[in-house]
């Protein structure tokens, strides 16, 4: 959102130095819904890289190479893990926000505002790992079909 209107600002020279973006920050100085945005924003930024350092753990003492390419596969696997990981626990929360529905709880919108996809205190990194090649995942269109909501046209009530 910065960078986008930032070309946009007028620009100018003062005592040799560049001056760009007064109008950006008059208005990040004034507007307190703007700043709570942007620091929510943020917030949820560096939720997302406190999830993959916790996945790279030790990946700074293990890279032997300064090869680009092998850099680039190491942040495309650490992405696709983080990515697993925000889908299972997405899959899992939804699965207990509906359980708890059909046992009469009332789910808000606000309630939903304090989840995140990132948490990781319950996978254990260091724990047994079991593979079960005979179990059958869970239908994830049962599961997405699910709404959490009586509208239909709530944005949140159901995903697509």
């Amino acid at each position: 959102m910065i960078n986008t209107c930032a070309s946009q600002w007028p620009r100018r020279f003062e005592g040799g130095t560049f001056i760009a973006g007064e109008p950006f920050l008059l208005d990040y100085i004034s507007d307190m819904d703007l700043r709570q945005m942007i620091t929510a924003t943020t917030n949820k930024i560096e939720s997302y890289h406190k999830l993959e350092d916790w996945i790279r753990f030790g990946s700074t003492q293990l890279t032997t190479s300064n090869n680009p390419d092998e850099m680039d596969k190491a942040i495309k696997y650490n992405d696709l893990v983080a990515n697993c990981i925000m889908l299972q626990n997405v899959i899992d929360m939804s699965s207990i926000c509906h359980d708890l529905r059909k046992e009469g709880h009332k789910i808000t919108e606000e309630d939903l505002s304090h989840m995140s996809p990132y948490m990781t205190e319950h996978l254990k990194r260091f724990g047994e790992y079991v593979v079960n090649l005979n179990r059958r995942p869970a239908n994830l269109y049962e599961i997405r079909d699910k709404r959490l909501f009586e509208r239909r046209s709530d944005p949140i009530a159901h995903v697509s």
